[in-house]
């Protein structure tokens, strides 16, 4: 079944790839109606995620880009979150095995990069390096 949300995820991911600054900010009001801020960001995120399978480059550009996304996505938050999720999962610790500088660089012992560069999606690859700017 088709549903809205997966409407909104497509036209998204066409906005998107055109890589115009004019169309983000359509495309932000279109996902004005949508039923809450929550809502919005779980739609940006999942074309983001089939950006980075479908046309890397278009996900690459709009994460370089991040501010078209701001306020409704946070990719900061959201690469912060994941790499909080998958380190402190594989028993690394907060502020011993990595750490988050004011600046918003990423500290990580080598084992611990290591561990958190292994396994990820194009995705995650591509949240990490064009966020965190961590490279394998």
């Amino acid at each position: 079944m088709h549903t809205f949300k997966t409407h909104c995820i497509e036209l998204a991911v066409v906005v998107i790839k055109t890589r115009s600054e004019e169309l983000m900010k359509p495309l932000k009001n279109y996902l004005k109606f949508l039923p809450s801020p929550q809502y919005i960001e779980e739609v940006l995120t999942e074309a983001l995620k089939q950006l980075a399978e479908s046309d890397p480059d278009a996900c690459s550009w709009i994460l370089c880009n991040s501010d078209y996304l701001e306020p409704d996505l946070d990719l900061f938050e959201l690469a912060k979150n994941f790499v909080c999720t998958k380190l402190e999962n594989q028993g690394f610790v907060v502020d011993q095995d990595f750490s988050f500088e004011p600046n918003r660089r990423l500290n990580v012992s080598e084992n611990a990069k290591a561990r958190l560069m292994f396994g990820n999606s194009n995705y995650e690859c591509l949240l990490l390096e064009k966020i965190l700017q961590i490279r394998d």
